[in-house]
């Protein structure tokens, strides 16, 4: 059988272990919030940017709209060129125009 001064000892070393084990579990409890938190700020990052190409692509797509709009006009507007010229044109802008819709939908 055991002598108490043994079983004291042992007693002290399991609080010891513990101990030691919750100080472990704290430390990785507080590298894992530091881990996820910075994966936060990076995928809050990448939705800022995907937003940020979002709104590029939107404002590319209506400066294109605006300017097919600008070329129709200046074709319409010039009476010296021919009408296949003409007809070319608004089919090109037509067929650019439905196909960045698509694309853009």
């Amino acid at each position: 059988m055991p002598s108490r001064s043994s079983q004291d000892h042992n007693t002290v070393r399991s609080v010891a272990c513990e101990e030691e084990i919750a100080n472990d579990l704290r430390e990785l409890r507080r590298n894992l919030t530091r881990e996820m938190d910075s994966l936060n700020h990076e995928v809050d990052d990448v939705r800022e940017c995907q937003l940020d190409l979002s709104n590029m692509v939107a404002d590319l797509k209506n400066n294109f709209c605006s300017f097919q709009a600008s070329y129709v006009n200046s074709v319409f507007r010039k009476k010296k060129s021919k009408k296949v010229k003409w007809v070319f044109g608004v089919f090109v802008v037509t067929v650019v125009g439905v196909l960045t819709y698509r694309f853009y939908k």
